[in-house]
């Protein structure tokens, strides 16, 4: 015989017509939208009416009885600013004049990615990857210019660089860029 007691069930159980949880998903997108806006510089947000929203949200919130008529408009007009902000998060993703933020996102996670395979070889070579291909912000260094920087003959740079990459590709690390190849 199998007892179930009622005290481990969930008490907020949040349904689509709840109001709560239709100002939460409109504070996300409002989120979102920030978010969109500081990744790809634009000097103004789009409007969002979040003032407005969380105004009108307010109001019927705060009200002890609330009509079952006032409760269908508040949810109504919270449904109409969330879709203006899913337009908006719609109409910033296809700007086909800015880079896409899927691939900024790529390139960053790929640029985290590489940093953490430089992390188990020596100092030295670490240095020597990124100023040889380019990475952190450097432009790309000739085996010359490196031997400079660390005054080493060009023949040795190249034997760091090849122990480095040699080492790369043995870690498991090298699984994880091997994903970003295709």
């Amino acid at each position: 015989m199998l007892k179930t007691d009622a005290t481990v069930a969930p008490q907020k159980i949040a349904f689509p017509t709840d109001l709560n949880l239709l100002n939460q998903a409109r504070e996300r997108t409002e989120a979102m939208i920030d978010a969109f806006s500081k990744h790809l510089g634009l000097a103004k947000k789009p409007r969002t009416y979040r003032k407005n929203a969380r105004k009108a949200y307010l109001s019927v919130v705060r009200k002890k009885n609330k009509p079952f008529k006032v409760v269908r408009k508040a949810i109504r007009q919270q449904l109409q600013y969330l879709r203006r902000n899913l337009r908006t998060i719609d109409n910033l993703w296809g700007n086909d004049d800015l880079p896409s933020p899927l691939d900024s996102l790529m390139t960053d996670s790929l640029r985290m990615e590489i940093e953490r395979s430089l992390t188990p070889l020596a100092g030295r070579e670490a240095d020597v990857i990124r100023l040889y291909f380019g990475l952190a912000n450097n432009p790309p260094h000739t085996l010359e210019e490196i031997g400079q920087k660390f005054d080493l003959t060009r023949e040795r740079v190249r034997q760091i660089k090849e122990k480095a990459i040699r080492r790369i590709k043995h870690t498991s690390r090298s699984s994880v860029l091997q994903a970003y190849l295709g």
